[in-house]
């Protein structure tokens, strides 16, 4: 079967096996809804702490771009081996 939807060809073309998609989807799912959760929140503390909400977004700032280059540098899958 094909994979449809909005990440199937980003998936087919990374060399992604179908059976992973789940895992892989859900993972991303789950640390969005912490990311959610906890950055207002964070932003928050800080603010009611500092006075003013600089510091906070200026950390969660840091902590995207941190995110963002730890993608940067993530090496790609290994190709799946064909049985033929």
């Amino acid at each position: 079967t094909e994979f449809i939807g909005q990440f199937g060809a980003t998936f087919q073309q990374s060399g992604v096996q179908i059976k992973s998609i789940g895992m892989i989807l859900g993972l991303s799912a789950l640390l969005t809804a912490v990311g959610q959760v906890l950055g207002p929140l964070l932003a928050g503390i800080m603010g009611d702490a500092t006075g003013n909400y600089m510091l906070g977004f200026t950390v969660l700032a840091l902590i995207a771009g941190a995110g963002s280059a730890l993608f940067w540098f993530a090496k790609p899958p290994p190709l799946p081996v064909k049985v033929s």
